[in-house]
């Protein structure tokens, strides 16, 4: 009896602790939600996490209203003290200077096997033994995927060995310690994902290969069964060697099911010589995970491509829990047909880059229709690290990119390449106005790039590309920096267009005082067609035919045998250098100045020639041919001079001389 009441009390204490625990977990039945003072240690470490978490979420939210709503150019941002900082000092920067194309080609041949197009899906670098190799993997069937080693006397890739590969995506790789032989070992990781109709199977694994040696040959050490394998990252923490795979899809579910695309990729680490699973994350239509640290902190940004219906969806980041030891959601990001994640570090500031690939649409007017066309003009978006998550940065125009690639310079600046499957490839470089932008060359980059991978070898840079446009071609390209800025072609183009527009504007000047001049002669001087005027000088006329005519002294005379010539002023052409300013030129192009002028020269001359229609012209000047007929009354106070014919319909004379 006393036995089963014991037994009956410890069952009860247990319940009501463990309900106590579900009511302060879900927060029922107290009212002290945020109050940490309990006395269970478990009960207070489990309210201060909660705690925590709300304040952290609650930032977030705060964080992330205030720098959408406000301040979202980037220039704006910077200017208050957010984001990286340039060196303050010009010889600390590395400008670009110029990208030089080294004469050799790389997978150049456009192989075709049973109507399948084999096309360089991905590429990895790797030091081994003081040499540089370069792997290019190849999508197709049974198909060779190349590697090569660089010459650094050359400067050229040499032909290193192949590997047989069936449907590969991605690579990674990376350098251990072998423990069975305490010899250095390059581990290669290739994702497969093809499926053998004829045979009817499908395989998709991670193949991981070995090479112990500079002159041995890559070994299948391991493989790895994984669905829709997309791409492979390797990275170390916390003294490991991790292995992510992005999975795309649910190849157990038919096309157009709602959860086709949702999906555990997977995180392998690397113990006793081969790689087991450790976590898994939810993803959807993955194509890439990259791996960063901040503070400590281990962080997995995935990018989602699509869902079953549409390719604007979410991609996620993921945070390592130090306490339940998971990989727990952090932050979405909205993304169109993401293809990359790129994090890099710059003065201390964490930066994350996605590459929006497309967005699909549906012809306007038919929203119910199945038809979608994809737009690769598209923004990529950079975001930068406030301290308790990402907001959005900079807005980067993109034509269908495929991939971000950095390059670390050693003042640690970072150089910025995007690989736009539909436009050129594209490199950028931060300013201090807070900006990541384009920088001008003027060798033409490669267009329609779908694969491009950054080196530094020998404090040398080179960026490897693969364009697949028409046939698969690769280049090699050095870039070369300078800590003195030089003016570029295009700051050239400007420069010299300020100084044009500047002598323009000293010309326009000077023709607006001219016309001004005209004008006033036009307006005073000038005896018109329809005013009723009193001419004071002597006029002489060929032919004239006028209605009413009040004339003090009229001589008709024969025309002069010798023509006096009028000694006309020629003056200096108003589009010479004579008499231009020459003052400083401007320090930018003052086209408001200039508009402004020419829109009041322009005026004044419409004007001149709207009374021009009005003037009487003299002999053998004008347009206007035969006789000239006035009808305006005219008094002349002085001589006049009719060398030919007068016709005259009203006259009043005080005097008339005719000889």
């Amino acid at each position: 009896m006393w036995f089963g009441l014991a037994l009956l009390l410890l069952f009860s204490s247990a319940t009501s602790s463990h309900s106590e625990q579900n009511r302060h977990r879900h927060g029922h039945g107290s009212d002290r939600g945020d109050h940490m003072g309990l006395d269970d240690p478990v009960h207070v470490q489990r309210a201060m996490r909660q705690w925590l978490k709300r304040r952290m979420v609650k930032h977030r939210e705060d964080v992330d209203q205030l720098y959408r709503s406000h301040v979202r150019d980037p220039r704006k941002k910077r200017s208050i003290g957010l984001g990286a900082s340039v060196p303050t000092d010009e010889s600390n920067r590395l400008w670009l200077r110029q990208v030089v194309e080294l004469p050799q080609c790389l997978e150049c041949d456009d192989h075709v096997m049973d109507d399948t197009h084999d096309a360089v899906s991905a590429m990895t670098s790797f030091n081994f033994s003081g040499d540089i190799y370069l792997g290019f993997i190849s999508n197709g069937p049974w198909t060779n995927s190349n590697i090569y080693r660089f010459d650094t006397d050359l400067e050229t890739f040499h032909p290193h060995e192949s590997l047989i590969t069936h449907g590969a995506q991605g690579v990674a790789s990376d350098l251990i310690t072998d423990i069975s032989t305490g010899s250095p070992t390059v581990l290669m990781a290739v994702t497969s994902n093809i499926t053998n109709t004829a045979a009817g199977y499908y395989s998709p694994t991670v193949t991981v290969y070995g090479k112990a040696g500079p002159y041995l040959g890559f070994h299948r050490r391991q493989s790895i069964v994984n669905p829709n394998g997309q791409s492979a990252t390797m990275f170390r923490y916390d003294g490991h060697l991790w292995l992510a795979v992005a999975t795309y899809a649910d190849p157990e579910k038919f096309e157009g099911h709602h959860k086709k695309f949702q999906y555990r990729s997977r995180i392998f680490r690397w113990e006793h010589g081969h790689f087991d699973v450790i976590y898994s994350i939810q993803t959807e239509g993955a194509v890439d995970i990259e791996h960063f640290e901040i503070t400590g902190q281990s962080y997995l940004a995935v990018a989602n491509h699509r869902t079953f219906d549409t390719f604007c969806t979410l991609s996620f980041l993921y945070v390592l829990d130090s306490e339940t030891d998971e990989y727990e959601l952090f932050q979405n990001f909205h993304t169109c047909g993401a293809s990359d994640f790129e994090h890099f570090e710059m003065g201390g500031h964490h930066y994350l880059a996605v590459a929006n690939q497309f967005r699909d649409l549906r012809p306007i007017g038919y929203p119910h229709t199945s038809y979608i066309y994809r737009q690769y003009e598209i923004d990529s978006v950079i975001y930068w690290w406030a301290g308790s998550q990402f907001i959005t940065w900079q807005f980067i125009p993109t034509l269908g990119i495929t991939q971000w690639e950095s390059i670390r310079l050693p003042n640690n600046e970072v150089i910025l390449i995007a690989a736009n499957s539909q436009g050129p490839l594209v490199l950028y470089q931060y300013d201090e106005s807070g900006q990541f932008l384009p920088v001008p060359l003027e060798v033409a980059l490669p267009t329609h790039v779908s694969v491009v991978r950054a080196m530094t070898i020998q404090h040398r840079f080179y960026l490897v590309t693969v364009s697949s446009k028409n046939n698969t071609r690769s280049n090699v390209f050095r870039l070369e920096f300078s800590s003195q800025r030089e003016e570029t072609a295009e700051e050239k183009i400007l420069d010299e267009a300020r100084k044009c527009v500047k002598r323009m504007s000293d010309w326009t000047e000077e023709l607006q005082g001219r016309v001004n001049r005209l004008k006033d002669h036009f307006d005073n001087e000038v005896m018109t067609l329809t005013d009723d005027q009193t001419v004071t000088g002597n006029q002489e006329y060929e032919h004239v035919e006028v209605e009413h005519l009040v004339v003090k002294n009229l001589r008709i005379v024969r025309p002069p045998t010798t023509e006096n010539s009028t000694g006309q002023n020629k003056g200096s052409s108003p589009w010479g250098y004579e008499g231009a300013n020459t003052r400083s030129l401007y320090s930018r192009l003052d086209m408001f100045s200039l508009m402004s002028n020419v829109s009041k020269t322009t005026k004044r001359i419409r004007d001149i020639r709207r009374k021009m229609r009005d003037v009487v012209m003299m002999t053998g000047t004008g347009r206007r041919k035969g006789p000239v007929f006035i009808r305006g009354k005219k008094t002349f106070t002085k001589d006049v001079n009719v060398l030919q014919d007068i016709v005259v319909e009203d006259v009043t004379t005080s005097g008339l001389v005719n000889g």
